[in-house]
Order: C-alpha cells, then sequence, then structure tokens
C-alpha cells in the first residue's frame, strides 16, 4: 500500500511538472519566432479607397475620448460612436468631433460586446467593406490604422493590430512590471504565435474585420473578455485572426491602484475562465476539422498570465523539490528545473527587446514580489470570481482639456 502511494504521487508530480514543461517551451518558442527578423510586408494594390468605418464603444468615457477622437477626424472613413448607458458629456464629445452618435439604453445588457453589437447593426443598413474597433481611450496613428483596413481587405481575415499599454504619468515598479507583463502577452506571445503558423486571440482594441466574417458572430455579450472569446469563436469557424504587428494601439495604464486591480481582475479572471470553457471545444474541433493551428491556439490558451505562471513554477518547484529530498521524483525535478530554464529564458530575452526602456533591471528583479501582490487575485477567483463585465475607471487625460471640441467640419 505505502509502496503504491509513492509511486501514485511520483506520477502525479512527473505529470505536473511535464505539463508545466510544454507551457514553458511553448512560451520560449513564441519568444524566439517574435525576435527573429521581421518580414517584409507585401501590400497588394487595393484600387479605389475601401469602405471602412470606424467603430467605438463608449461608456462613461468623456476623460479620454477627445484625445482619441481628434486625430481619427482626418481619415476618410466615418466614425460610429456607440454611446452605450452613458450618463456623462460622451456623446455631445462624440457630436462635437463629427462622430456619427448613436446611442444606447439598456441597464439590464451590460457590456462592450453589446455595445459592438449595436455599432453594428447600424452599419449594417449600408455595411463598410471592413470595421475597425477601437476603445474610446486608445489611440493609433493614422497611417497604420490605413493600413490595418488595406490589410483585412488583402487577406479577406480579422486583424488584430499589436496592443499595448503606456506607463501613466507617476509610474510605480508595480505599474512597469504590468506594462512589460502586458507587452509580453500582447505583442510578444501573439506575434511569436502568430509565426509559428496559429492564429492569434483578439485584444479588444484595433480589431479590422471585413464585413463577411462578422456574418453570423455573436457580438452581443456580457462576457468580461469578450474580445477572446470572440476571437477564439472565429478561429473555430474557419475565420482565424491574422495578427498585424506593424500597428500599434496603445493606452495608458491606469494611475490609480483600484482601478490597476479592477482592469487585471477582469483580464485574468476572464482569462483562467477561458481556458476551461474553450481548450476542450478547440481540442475537439481541432481533431473534428483536422487543423493543426487550433490544436497551436488551446496549446497556447492553456497557459495562465505570466504572474500565474511564475507562482505555479514556484509552488511546483518547492513541492517536488520536497518529494526529491525523500528519494522521490527524480524525473519530476529534472522537468521542473528544465520548466524554470525555459521559462526565465523566455522573460529575459523578451525582456532585452521590448522592456528595459519602462523597467529598468532593479524593477525586473522585484517580480517575485508582484507576483506575490497577486495572490488575493487568484485566491478571489477560486471563491468570488469575477463574472459580470465592469468598465474600468479612467485617469483623466490632462493633454485633452488643450484639445478643440470643434466640429470636424
Amino acid at each position: 500500500m505505502y509502496f503504491v502511494l509513492l509511486k501514485s504521487i511520483t506520477l502525479l508530480l512527473t505529470g505536473l511538472s511535464g505539463f508545466l514543461l510544454l507551457l514553458c517551451l511553448l512560451l520560449l518558442l513564441e519568444t524566439i519566432a517574435f525576435l527573429l527578423p521581421p518580414r517584409a510586408v507585401q501590400h497588394q494594390s487595393l484600387g479605389p479607397q475601401p469602405r471602412a468605418a470606424i467603430v467605438i464603444p463608449a461608456h462613461d468615457e468623456e476623460a479620454v475620448l477627445a484625445e482619441t477622437l481628434a486625430p481619427l477626424t482626418q481619415l476618410p472613413y466615418p466614425i460610429v460612436l456607440v454611446a452605450d448607458n452613458c450618463s456623462d458629456r460622451t456623446a455631445t464629445i462624440g457630436r462635437n468631433f463629427g462622430a456619427l452618435v448613436i446611442e444606447r439604453h439598456n441597464p439590464y445588457l451590460l457590456g462592450k460586446g453589446y455595445a459592438m453589437d449595436f455599432g453594428i447593426d447600424f452599419l449594417s443598413k449600408t455595411p463598410p467593406d471592413v470595421v475597425l474597433f477601437l476603445d474610446a481611450d486608445c489611440q493609433v496613428p493614422n497611417a497604420e490604422v490605413m493600413q490595418l483596413i488595406d490589410y483585412a481587405i488583402q487577406f479577406q481575415r480579422p486583424i488584430q493590430s499589436a496592443y499595448v499599454m503606456r506607463l501613466p504619468s507617476e509610474p510605480t515598479s508595480k505599474h512597469r512590471v504590468s506594462v512589460f507583463a502586458f507587452k509580453f502577452k500582447n505583442q510578444v506571445r501573439m506575434h511569436g504565435l502568430s509565426r509559428l503558423g496559429g492564429p492569434t486571440v483578439l485584444a479588444g482594441s484595433g480589431m479590422a474585420f471585413p464585413w463577411h466574417t462578422l456574418e453570423n458572430v455573436n457580438l452581443a455579450s456580457g462576457a468580461i473578455v469578450e474580445d477572446m472569446k470572440l476571437g477564439i469563436d472565429l478561429a473555430i469557424s474557419s475565420r482565424p485572426v491574422l495578427f498585424y504587428p506593424h500597428a500599434t494601439v496603445t493606452s495608458v495604464l491606469p494611475q490609480k491602484t483600484t482601478a490597476v486591480n479592477s482592469q487585471r481582475t477582469r483580464w485574468e479572471h476572464g482569462h483562467l475562465q477561458s481556458i476551461g470553457t474553450y481548450v476542450p471545444k478547440l481540442l475537439v474541433a481541432s481533431l473534428r476539422q483536422r487543423r493543426g493551428d487550433l490544436l497551436l491556439l488551446a496549446w497556447d490558451l492553456c497557459i495562465p498570465p505570466l504572474s500565474l505562471m511564475v507562482m505555479l513554477w514556484a509552488m511546483s518547484l518547492g513541492v517536488i523539490t520536497l518529494a526529491y529530498s525523500f528519494g522521490m521524483a527524480e524525473l519530476a525535478f529534472n522537468l521542473i528545473l528544465m520548466a524554470g530554464v525555459m521559462l526565465l529564458s523566455a522573460i529575459l530575452l523578451a525582456w532585452q527587446r521590448i522592456g528595459r526602456t519602462d523597467l529598468p533591471l532593479r524593477d525586473l528583479l522585484r517580480i517575485p514580489f508582484y507576483v506575490l501582490g497577486k495572490v488575493p487575485l487568484y485566491l478571489r477567483f477560486m471563491t468570488d470570481r469575477q463574472e459580470a463585465w465592469e468598465r474600468t475607471e479612467r485617469d483623466r487625460v490632462e493633454s485633452s482639456s488643450s484639445i478643440s471640441l470643434s466640429s470636424k467640419n
């Protein structure tokens, strides 16, 4: 009986370390693929100017909306602002900038997905060739907006730009680590996965869709990570999202701790829920459709947020080392060490390329303390997980006060 128990524990620890090794292996492969020399982008001649529309879902965004709208008014595309359950001057600011403002009022169906669906329904009367979704607190150079639209026309697939965070005006070490973790997920991993042949999920902003790819897609959702859900649904229905690294959408990480925690909770609880919901669906679809790209996407989706990945590896190392000290789990010990080398290599390689400016080495070394500070967030996932969409509180953008609220015309 004692021998059977020891063997069972050894097998369990070996399986755990092997699983973590696979996750760390993909992280490293994605990072290496990201670091490869950039590929030349082949732009075809598209003929006449494509008909496109920019849709901006907005809920009480008067603090940041002007800075987003001002440059977009120079583009030859209509801007559809969906003022969703707003109680501030969001709609007024949109009209002052010449946007087509449509107001939605439904206090029972809340979430960005419903606002996106409302905008698509409005456009369906005279559908454009491409729809670009942009969050109300995001900025993207106009030239890159046009590139995204052209790329969607050229490949006739949904397109996701790189979507990254900028540091607030008075950044702390936690802000710096958060910005790096966000870049690691939305820039390094998404670009790397694309180069490995996998479809990407959607990041929520900077998303361009040929009109036909939105047909028969259910956007009306209150899911807390509606973008991730939509990207996976599109992949399963043979409309996988293509990553476009040459356009970068940016947003400022909230300064207030409460806003950062709210945003982080929504993203990470939503990601963890998606693992349980969508990995089985992707695996089944991969077998039925005989598609390796869906298998790769399922593998990628299994990778938890970076801080949780570090936490799981450290906890597993502690348990396996204890077992190893009693003469057990030698294979598991070797596997967990290999996983740690891969995980550390991926983080350091990514930091070397995209993290050094925002995250000095002294702050990088504080990552273990950052990880410990997120333990309550993951405990809440077990006891009181967030399942309803909540808007992140915005910091007021000082520069927006100097932006004229004059009409586009």
